[in-house]
């Protein structure tokens, strides 16, 4: 299935990242600015295994979820707030920037900050 870089962008932000793991390229560098650099496809999927295992015990609602897209570069800028079983609720902003080559992900930047501390 053929999917747009807008559309794989979408899914990996809205954290539906198994859409998007047969389109990371092998040498896809994932970085979390001010936390750590992913290096290559097994890297990347693993850390997104690790966010999914927290994102199953919490519902999470996005208040903005912008798009901006040139050529091969997304950039998704976004608001979530995340309830978790304790009733606690986390807002996170967020901008994800996707860069792609030959309709594969080769590089993602993310920006992420706690609104609600």
């Amino acid at each position: 299935m053929h999917l747009s870089p807008v559309h794989l962008a979408n899914h990996f932000s809205k954290h539906e990242f198994q859409l998007v793991y047969p389109h990371l390229s092998e040498h896809v560098q994932w970085t979390l600015v001010g936390e750590k650099l992913l290096t290559g496809k097994r890297a990347v999927i693993d850390g997104c295994e690790q966010s999914l295992q927290y994102l199953a015990g919490v519902t999470t609602t996005f208040t903005r979820f912008k798009v901006i897209a040139e050529g091969n570069d997304v950039v998704i800028d976004s608001i979530a707030e995340y309830l978790d079983k304790n009733n606690q609720v986390s807002t996170i902003a967020s901008c994800d920037i996707y860069h792609f080559e030959e309709g594969r992900l080769t590089e993602i930047t993310s920006y992420c900050f706690e609104l609600n501390k």
